[in-house]
């Protein structure tokens, strides 16, 4: 986390502009997976920069300034407002979407090189060989930050991507008012971010996370059930 960012946040975002533009050629299964890989390096871009964000705040505000990076995730409910409407402008093809898609990556990419900086102070040096790196999956707490990520962040992305077709086919709503419920997740999930990094710069990381978690226990409960009729 102490690598410089402009040494791996910018080409994770770059790298992945050229990968973007290639999906509109896609035509193959294989095709999309091989790209998809190349393309998912955008996303190491944010275990990086989380770090290098809260580095330039004191500790009582880094929640903050770290839910406020993260609500960046909303970005994937105004994708389903802004992609049907590429589509219909494109005449009905979807191959304008990663164009225009990759055409914000490299702007985006330029901004950031433009704007931002490297602290040296906020530099570590990594001396830190493969062998010692493995043996930190012998601490269970690195299995529960994992599990603890694995539901905040990939749950969040998941869900993001499954509830359309889940209101279609459980509750056969139409495309569109699916979609608009699975944005009224997204939106909200993503935003709410920098109200989560306040609470816990003023009650503490361990007990936010302890009542996200069950929040989320229960609110996941209820999802897992598909629409029922109850007889008494």
């Amino acid at each position: 986390i102490g690598w410089p960012v402009s040494g791996l946040v910018l080409p994770n975002k770059s790298s992945s502009v050229l990968p973007i533009w290639l999906m509109s050629y896609a035509t193959e299964y294989w095709h999309f997976l091989l790209i998809g890989m190349f393309v998912g390096l955008a996303g190491g871009s944010f275990s990086v920069g989380t770090p290098y964000i809260a580095r330039w705040f004191p500790k009582n505000r880094q929640g903050l300034a770290m839910g406020i990076f993260g609500a960046g995730n909303s970005g994937s409910a105004l994708t389903k407002f802004v992609a049907p409407g590429l589509i219909v402008l494109a005449g009905g093809s979807w191959t304008i979407v990663p164009q225009v898609y990759s055409i914000a990556m490299l702007v985006t990419a330029i901004l950031f090189w433009i704007f931002s900086a490297t602290d040296p102070a906020h530099n570590v040096s990594n001396t830190v060989g493969l062998k010692e790196q493995l043996k930190m999956l012998k601490d269970p707490r690195v299995w529960r930050y994992c599990q603890y990520y694995s539901v905040v962040f990939g749950g969040y992305v998941a869900l993001a991507l499954w509830m359309t077709r889940y209101y279609v086919g459980e509750y056969g709503f139409s495309i569109q008012t699916a979609a608009l419920l699975a944005a009224c997740f997204s939106l909200p999930g993503g935003v709410l971010r920098a109200l989560g990094g306040w609470i816990s710069d003023k009650y503490g990381a361990y007990q936010t996370t302890w009542w996200v978690m069950w929040v989320c226990w229960v609110a996941f409960f209820l999802l897992s059930y598909p629409q029922t009729d109850f007889t008494v």
